[in-house]
């Protein structure tokens, strides 16, 4: 390109093969058409680059593939940011789906709204089917601050994943940090706050799309707690006005359900079945409370999806 592209799109893959191609229609179909995308292929042993080599996308300069020994998805991110070239960067995991007006809206936004550092918006979770998607919950949100207090300690909804985000370069670039790849997205924008202001495009510009080889159910959730939450930014704590010691309480409570979930998923004998039900070390109040308030951001979701059904409808033809 003879000019630098004012956005670009950095896209990791590891053996999504089975989701790319899809994900990269998203971006072809944007109504914003001055951006990069840098696809880096962290280790894969599918046929992600041959397929890439013999499709379209291979045809369009502003594609841009490179391939590397499997160091995770945040080194993999941090790689498509020293090759960017522009003043605007969006991720885009593998296997997600834009809007086609994703790009255009909030590079608008940001454009006309300089004070802002970046700024996501809505999705809706959402399971391939036969002719398209068929989505169960919309994650809404009024304000991106409340919004990442209630993730960070929680009481709430945790939307803000990397692939809603458009952020503006600045002098204090962020990277993604190595020691986490299962909560990476948490982290990241965790620290973008302590630099700048992000906004929320409330209308569902994104598909989460779910699968059962998606990082969330086989990456390193406890260790990636653990460290995050051992490590926390002062600042971060003072900005949200966390309480450490009920923190504290969360996270365990919220680590002994991973336990719970990830041991029943291997099917234990009624023995081991019943000690992790019944065991006094692992229910008390806090967990409780933490099931409870998983439910109700179900429920939520289920009910925002119904409130705004002709937005989505109109939006994805769904």
């Amino acid at each position: 390109m003879e000019n630098k592209p004012r956005v670009s799109i950095i896209i990791p893959t590891y053996n999504g093969e089975q989701y790319l191609f899809e994900t990269l229609s998203s971006v072809y179909a944007q109504t914003f058409k001055d951006w990069q995308a840098v696809i880096v292929v962290d280790g894969s042993t599918d046929e992600t680059l041959s397929r890439f080599e013999k499709s379209v996308f291979s045809e369009d300069s502003r594609f841009r593939i490179i391939s590397q020994q499997n160091m995770g998805v945040s080194r993999a991110r941090n790689v498509g940011l020293d090759l960017c070239e522009s003043d605007y960067v969006a991720f885009l995991d593998h296997d997600d789906i834009w809007h086609p007006t994703k790009l255009e809206r909030q590079f608008r936004f940001l454009e006309e709204n300089r004070t802002f550092l970046a700024c996501t918006c809505w999705y809706l979770t959402s399971k391939k089917v036969e002719g398209g998607y068929s989505h169960s919950k919309l994650f809404s949100y009024q304000s991106f601050d409340s919004m990442m207090g209630n993730w960070i300690s929680f009481s709430g909804n945790g939307p803000a994943l990397a692939s809603s985000l458009l952020m503006r370069r600045n002098d204090d670039e962020l990277r993604f940090s190595d020691e986490y790849n299962a909560i990476g997205d948490l982290d990241f924008i965790s620290r973008l706050l302590l630099v700048g202001r992000v906004a929320v495009i409330k209308t569902p510009l994104m598909l989460y799309v779910q699968h059962k080889n998606q990082m969330h159910m086989r990456g390193n959730l406890i260790s990636d707690y653990v460290n995050f939450y051992a490590n926390i930014h002062e600042s971060t704590v003072r900005q949200f006005r966390l309480n450490r010691k009920n923190l504290n309480a969360k996270v365990n409570a919220h680590l002994n359900l991973i336990r719970v979930v990830s041991s029943l998923s291997k099917k234990p004998n009624i023995r081991t079945c019943f000690r992790l039900i019944f065991s006094r070390e692992i229910w008390n109040l806090t967990l409780l409370t933490l099931i409870v308030s998983m439910i109700r951001k179900r429920v939520a979701g289920y009910f925002a999806r119904v409130r705004y059904g002709g937005m989505i409808k109109a939006l994805w033809n769904t």
